[in-house]
């Protein structure tokens, strides 16, 4: 049951991570990092947004996984209104277990059965541009079809993005040093009809942490084109006809109406179990 502190409005939440986006440089909260995840301490298992999280801050041995258990103390934003968003207090982070695929992906799918295709794009986005921030801002969308993803080289990482990642590496006051942030060097863009009857489409970029790890670690090791081994990897692999893909989205803080792909679901076709088990 969630523990609420009514004084600080700090609660326990429980929750199992599905999202990490890359790690963004800001002058408010310096280098962070967007999680989102599904909270399970609920009546029903809901949708939940970390931010901001200073991921590489945290000790190693601290560093969850995606589909990990976490347990922590959140409180909802002053600045952000959106109702999926919570500030964390990472000093209280606990892990717990991780769900793996060894039952042919059933534990990830119990976790998210009643979230998958609750919405399409097309509805919660013309929501969101009515309503604003106070309107839903997570989904996890299924998509009619995946007719492609455009690769693209990466522009915005230029001197001044540069030095503020080398600012945010720099030793705190206890002397502890990190790399500076490299930049995702391409960007992942999404081609999709979602299943409402009268979409026309939708281009999404798609921000998740795998992408530019990738994207560095592929263009580091110059075997092929990067580009090449991002359109197998996010579309070929991913959103195959062997796959039943869904989209996790969600929307930018300043701009509602705007979402992108932050996360990708892609278990295999007949994975799915029979609504009796659950």
């Amino acid at each position: 049951m969630t523990q609420t502190d009514f004084a600080g409005g700090w609660q326990t939440i429980e929750m199992v991570v599905t999202v990490k986006a890359y790690p963004a440089i800001s002058n408010k909260y310096g280098e962070s990092v967007c999680v989102a995840g599904v909270r399970t301490d609920t009546q029903k298992n809901e949708l939940v947004r970390l931010f901001p999280v200073g991921f590489r801050d945290l000790e190693p041995h601290m560093q969850f996984k995606k589909y990990q258990h976490v347990t922590l103390r959140a409180k909802k934003g002053t600045t952000d209104r959106r109702p999926e968003s919570w500030q964390p207090d990472l000093g209280s982070l606990k892990l717990g277990s991780t769900i793996d695929t060894s039952r042919k992906w059933h534990d990830r799918w119990e976790l998210v059965h009643d979230l998958a295709g609750e919405f399409t794009t097309c509805e919660i986005r013309e929501r969101a541009a009515k309503v604003g921030q106070n309107s839903r801002s997570l989904a996890l969308i299924k998509p009619a079809d995946v007719s492609g993803v455009i690769v693209t080289t990466n522009p915005a990482f230029d001197r001044t993005i540069a030095a503020a990642a080398a600012m945010a590496a720099a030793p705190d006051l206890f002397q502890n040093e990190k790399d500076a942030l490299r930049a995702a060097p391409y960007r992942l863009q999404y081609e999709y009809r979602c299943q409402d009857r009268a979409c026309s489409g939708h281009s999404q970029s798609l921000i998740d942490w795998e992408v530019g790890a990738a994207g560095l670690k592929w263009r580091d090791g110059k075997s092929g084109s990067v580009a090449d081994q991002l359109k197998r990897k996010f579309y070929d692999d991913m959103c195959g006809s062997d796959r039943d893909v869904h989209f996790f989205i969600g929307n930018q803080h300043q701009n509602p109406g705007s979402f992108m792909v932050i996360g990708v679901f892609w278990p295999p076709q007949h994975s799915k179990p029979s609504d009796t088990l659950f």
